[in-house]
């Protein structure tokens, strides 16, 4: 008799454990679906509708500011370096823009190029590297 409660108690034990697996289980499906439409989101910036003529000479900054941002975008946020290094290359390339333009032209594309990026968390360490 003893020899037999036994066995319904690690019975019951193992289906509690496979209860739990596939909780879990589930749970990270639920994740990774979550995930991956963030990611989608993520990359959708979009940026081609931004008319770098309108800059003259400093086209090509303008250009290169708009690439510090969609590199900023896609940066993962758990690699400080990699973080630190292009909201570094973003501030350059701002800085530069404003010196060949005006802040109030670098200003405004830069508002642009905020607005195309959905990730609010990468908006705002791009707006606080610049605020500094």
């Amino acid at each position: 008799m003893k020899k037999i409660a036994g066995l319904l108690i690690i019975l019951a034990s193992l289906g509690g454990c496979e209860d739990a697996s596939k909780a879990i289980e589930k749970a990270q499906q639920a994740a990774n679906t979550a995930v991956d439409g963030l990611q989608e989101h993520i990359e959708a910036v979009d940026l081609s509708n931004i008319n770098l003529d309108q800059f003259g000479d400093a086209a090509a900054s303008a250009k290169a500011l708009m690439e510090s941002i969609e590199k900023a975008s896609d940066i993962d946020f758990t690699d400080t370096k990699a973080l630190n290094d292009a909201l570094e290359q973003v501030e350059a390339a701002y800085d530069k823009l404003v010196d060949l333009t005006s802040e109030s032209k670098a200003e405004a594309l830069m508002d642009k190029l905020l607005d195309a990026v959905p990730n609010e968390d990468t908006r705002k360490a791009i707006e606080n590297s610049l605020n500094h």
